[in-house]
């Protein structure tokens, strides 16, 4: 599937040969850098020479300057050192170069030194003219920057070659080790499409970026099956919990309409309208907590204490005609981030499932308090709660625990309110409270 021409090996090749030509670059001007200074020792070497002759002539005269240049000549002929001098008597060299050297001007000049044997050698030279008009001419032949251009050049090769033997053998392993990686999660994705969701990828010893990948990746395929087993249960769920109400709504009219009169016929209708409002608030209740996991929350700064008092007013009746006690204990300064309205709707939920559980002479405690960095509003009843091991089954849409099939319901109420904490922020909790549940709604304090 992935082979090693693709994009991660040619990457690693450009590296490689970034790396090369950053290494020419720097080898280019570390060899000009001795180059300079071979140069420099030869100008020096050069300058002294001239010195010397030049206090020859000027103490011993013309004459011994002309045999202190021959003896010179006679001793390095063939050597690196080069002389010329032009004076009355005619001209002496060590060979000929070209220009010649008596014909140019005072100063430094690089020169081609006809050889011996034909060949040239580069020069370089310095023309001085003396006060009698003698021009005398002391140069070195760059042998040195031959040979350092002959070493530079094979080291260069030898280094190229070997940089580009480990360049290629790097890129093939590295290009190599990322296409068994991306093999492992190309499987893994391959597995989703397939409608498989239990395999996951498994880290490196080294635990690198393509582990952390893998951590998100084994994090998306636990929120995608749990997502699927969400949605299997939920469809189990309407199907058991939907069906009973379709099938009894059905079989009232039926029996009404084969068997009823008049008054038989308007009690079955009133009794299936009951059903459809029932099985209508089931899927819009559903349809809210689909748009509320779909569409991000904008929670804003809300006084919590009137709307949980207005809706405590709002079941008040309800609570007495139930002879329930309903105690309040609210904090009158809490604020938080919240959306009045689905706030309402979600408190309502808790406090109507509290209700629908609480036996008669019961009492349901309502409390509001500031708990940093959360506002928390409780629900506390003593009826026959929940066991541990269901808690959190419970917030699932239509679970609803075999003792309460029974009751009036669809076991959507607390699913709500568990979407709405989650979309505005924060988080919904059930827990014991010795007797009875304890639900516990928690949003962010302002």
């Amino acid at each position: 599937m992935f082979r090693n021409s693709s994009r991660t090996f040619r990457g690693t090749l450009t590296a490689a040969a970034a790396l090369a030509i950053a290494g020419a670059a720097g080898f280019v001007s570390v060899t000009r850098s001795a180059e300079g200074l071979l140069d420099a020792e030869v100008r020096a070497e050069v300058a002294d020479e001239l010195q010397r002759l030049e206090e020859i002539h000027d103490v011993r005269g013309e004459a011994q300057l002309r045999r202190a240049v021959a003896e010179r000549i006679a001793l390095y002929r063939g050597r690196t050192p080069f002389y010329e001098l032009d004076d009355g008597a005619g001209t002496l060299t060590s060979a000929p170069s070209r220009p010649p050297l008596a014909g140019l001007a005072a100063g430094w000049h690089g020169v081609a030194l006809a050889t011996a044997a034909g060949a040239e050698s580069q020069v370089l030279a310095k023309v001085e003219v003396l006060a009698d008009g003698t021009r005398l001419a002391v140069g070195r032949i760059r042998t040195d920057r031959a040979v350092l251009h002959r070493v530079a050049g094979m080291t260069a090769a030898a280094a190229g070659g070997v940089l580009l033997v480990i360049a290629l053998v790097a890129s093939w392993l590295v290009g190599r080790s990322v296409r068994l990686r991306l093999e492992a999660i190309t499987r893994a994705t391959g597995e989703i499409v397939d409608g498989r969701f239990r395999g996951r990828l498994t880290a490196s010893s080294g635990h690198d970026e393509f582990d952390a990948l893998g951590d998100h990746i084994n994090a998306m395929l636990d929120a995608i099956e749990a997502l699927v087993d969400s949605q299997q249960a939920a469809t189990t769920a309407i199907a058991h919990d939907l069906r009973t109400p379709v099938t009894r709504l059905r079989g009232r009219l039926e029996t009404a309409l084969r068997n009823g009169g008049e008054a038989e016929l308007r009690e079955a209708i009133g009794k299936g309208i009951a059903d459809a409002d029932g099985i209508v608030a089931a899927f819009n209740a559903l349809l809210r907590i689909a748009k509320l996991d779909a569409i991000p929350g904008q929670p804003t700064p809300c006084a919590l204490a009137p709307v949980v008092a207005d809706v405590c007013e709002l079941y008040a009746p309800v609570a007495e005609e139930a002879g329930i006690a309903l105690v309040l204990d609210l904090a009158p300064d809490a604020r938080a981030l919240a959306e009045p309205a689905l706030l309402s709707q979600a408190f309502a939920n808790i406090l109507d499932n509290a209700m629908k559980y609480t036996p008669g002479g019961g009492t349901i405690a309502v409390s509001l308090r500031i708990a940093p960095p959360w506002a928390e509003i409780a629900v506390a009843d003593d009826g026959p709660g929940i066991p541990e091991a269901d808690r959190e089954r419970v917030l699932r849409p239509f679970v609803r625990l075999d003792p309460s099939r029974s009751a009036p319901g669809s076991g959507l109420g607390l699913s709500v309110a568990a979407a709405i904490a989650a979309h505005q922020g924060g988080e919904f909790a059930l827990g014991d409270a010795r007797p009875g549940l304890v639900a516990t709604l928690r949003l962010r304090a302002v």
